[in-house]
């Protein structure tokens, strides 16, 4: 797994454990970090006597998710993978906001609602720019989300993000952001392995009661089935 993968999926890491999860020495690893740094894509921080690193930008963590639909999928070889390539799908992290099933579900919801609505080029549509309809609004309100000073950042308020593994925009932007903070402060996504995320009992009630409808639930995949009856490696695959 390359450094800047390595920084999506836990934040940001100082050089050392950069080192340490890349399995080379810490000489290389900063040779290695000087580069991303020269190039934009990461920023280090002077802590202590430490250099902290991390993703440069939304800007970049939409480059890598974009860099990740093109990419060859990652054959699948052991149970453990399948499960691990499936916690991936249904619910993770795309830089600061939430992606996968769950992300697309949800965005889904919020138009179905008539809450999202394009603010860009008409061809764009979902995958645009975005905006909150006077009730999208409210309902942010309703659910704790004070919208409003993300308006007065250089960040985008909110966009559609194309989602890697599912094909269709999950929300991107400030809001993304906003939401997906908000969601794992309250307890509601759990953090798993790498950047994938659970949704808790009281998180799927919580957003039932908001969204008037179940959020996406997980569901066996058919790589899952083939594992169980014993052909490991022969149809599943994974994304990056």
């Amino acid at each position: 797994m390359s450094f800047l993968d390595e920084l999506a999926a836990r934040g940001p890491q100082s050089i050392g454990a950069l080192a340490r999860l890349g399995g080379v020495s810490a000489s290389v690893a900063s040779q290695h970090v000087a580069r991303l740094a020269a190039g934009g894509l990461v920023t280090v921080t002077p802590v202590g006597r430490m250099r902290v690193v991390a993703i440069a930008s939304a800007e970049v963590a939409d480059a890598l998710e974009a860099l990740s639909r093109i990419a060859p999928p990652k054959k699948v070889q052991s149970l453990r993978e399948v499960r691990r390539a499936e916690a991936f799908r249904v619910a993770r992290s795309c830089y600061d906001h939430l992606a996968g099933r769950l992300g697309v579900d949800l965005l889904e919801a919020m138009r179905e609602c008539g809450w999202l609505l394009p603010a860009g080029s008409e061809a764009a549509g979902f995958l645009g720019l975005l905006d909150l309809s006077a009730e999208g609004e409210k309902a942010c309100s309703a659910l704790g989300l004070d919208a409003a000073p993300l308006r007065r950042v250089r960040r985008a308020f909110a966009r559609g993000c194309l989602d890697c593994t599912e094909r269709r925009p999950h929300l991107g932007g400030a809001l993304g952001a906003l939401m997906l903070s908000t969601l794992l402060a309250r307890g509601w996504l759990v953090p798993g392995q790498g950047r994938a995320l659970r949704l808790a009992e009281e998180g799927r009630r919580a957003l039932a009661l908001w969204l008037g409808r179940e959020p996406v639930m997980p569901y066996a995949s058919q790589a899952t089935v083939g594992v169980r009856k014993g052909r490991t490696g022969t149809g599943g695959s994974a994304s990056g």
